[in-house]
């Protein structure tokens, strides 16, 4: 049997910082040691920070995936946080879900075994399970962030139970604003089946 055969395919599908794709590729490395086949999926913009930092033993194992975004608001070298004024978050998560219909064709020409999401996009989950294809969330950050941001989500306001764990000011008004710009954005379907799934994550 040949070694293609032999191995699973994996997409990959991380927010658009650095500090989210970078995780990913240390994911897609050690899958790579298990004769996973991974493919990044991301912008050109976010990829590049990435594309030389894939060691040459992976080569033939990792993969990246260009998504393009439409370019209105926002040029190309705008699609990743990367210099990106806060202002502007928004703008790109509405950019990034108006290319649900590219990233839906990826999926049905690569035809992955698995798709590995950031939590951040859990729609990605929803729009695989329509074609069958199981998938994962993967919070690139670890589970005492992800339990402070439930609970900074689900019970504003309130002091989290663990005095350890605190945001500074400036940390706490920037996520605040953060959760309530993606309350205020237009409601999409596809992130609360993502919701759904990621729970069964």
């Amino acid at each position: 049997m040949g070694s293609d055969k032999e191995c699973l395919k994996v997409l990959m599908f991380p927010w658009l910082a650095h500090g989210h794709i970078t995780p990913f590729l240390e994911l897609a490395k050690r899958l790579s040691d298990r004769n996973f086949h991974s493919y990044i999926c991301s912008t050109p913009a976010n990829l590049t920070s990435i594309a030389d930092k894939i060691p040459q033993k992976y080569s033939n194992s990792i993969h990246l995936l260009h998504l393009h975004l439409p370019s209105s608001p926002l040029p190309p070298h705008y699609h990743t946080t990367n210099g990106l004024p806060l202002h502007l978050h928004s703008a790109l998560r509405s950019a990034l879900r108006a290319a649900k219909p590219d990233f839906s064709n990826i999926l049905t020409t690569l035809q992955p075994h698995l798709v590995i999401h950031d939590i951040l996009l859990r729609w990605a989950g929803a729009i695989a399970s329509k074609k069958n294809i199981p998938s994962v969330t993967f919070f690139t950050s670890g589970a005492a962030m992800f339990s402070y941001f439930c609970h900074l989500g689900q019970r504003p306001g309130v002091e989290f139970p663990y005095p350890t764990m605190r945001l500074t000011e400036i940390e706490l008004s920037m996520a605040i604003g953060a959760l309530e710009s993606s309350k205020n954005e237009e409601k999409d379907p596809d992130e609360d089946a993502g919701w759904n799934l990621a729970e069964q994550s």
